[in-house]
């Protein structure tokens, strides 16, 4: 028996390591802005029931890639235009529709440029600001949209949900 236990004691003691406490959580990318889009009368924008809505369908996303726009679209992905409608989420005090848009997080571009191209041809910008992890991670940290700084992290905390008003 005493040999026995000495034996567990050392096994597990052999499974110990300096850091082992540390919790390897992976690499995580963090690219992702939320916006809710209404009217001047506050009308949500991307909810399917109101008839002026934005047509989703045909809103294309291109990243700035060393200084040429390049349009993302990738078949095999979930979203595969780098974005999509979500469904309001009042358990999270989301009671609107909103657009999900994964942004250019590009570690060689000095301020990672999105661009959205609207059904009817206009097109905002998208630029942001970044801390990359040697895991590979990435956090997004501001966010601009059109030259205006919309959402900082220091500030606003980690949910990126802004409120814009846009007109048709």
């Amino acid at each position: 028996m005493r040999k026995t236990l000495i034996f567990l004691i050392l096994l597990g003691s052999l499974g110990c390591q300096e850091g082992a406490d540390e919790i390897d959580q992976g690499m995580h990318i963090s690219s992702a802005m939320n916006f809710v889009i209404v009217d001047q009368q506050n009308q949500d924008l991307l909810d399917p029931e109101n008839p002026q809505r934005i047509d989703t369908e045909n809103i294309r996303l291109f990243y700035l890639i060393d200084g040429q726009k390049e349009e993302v679209f990738d078949a095999d992905m979930a979203a595969p235009r780098n974005y999509k409608v979500m469904a309001p989420v009042p358990e999270a005090n989301v009671n609107e529709y909103s657009l999900k848009v994964f942004m250019n997080n590009l570690e060689t571009e000095a301020k990672p440029t999105t661009y959205i191209q609207w059904a009817d041809g206009t097109e905002d910008v998208l630029e942001a600001a970044y801390d990359y992890y040697p895991n590979g991670s990435v956090l997004v940290q501001k966010v601009w949209l059109n030259g205006d700084l919309i959402w900082n992290m220091g500030e606003d905390g980690d949910f990126t949900l802004y409120r814009w008003e846009k007109e048709l």
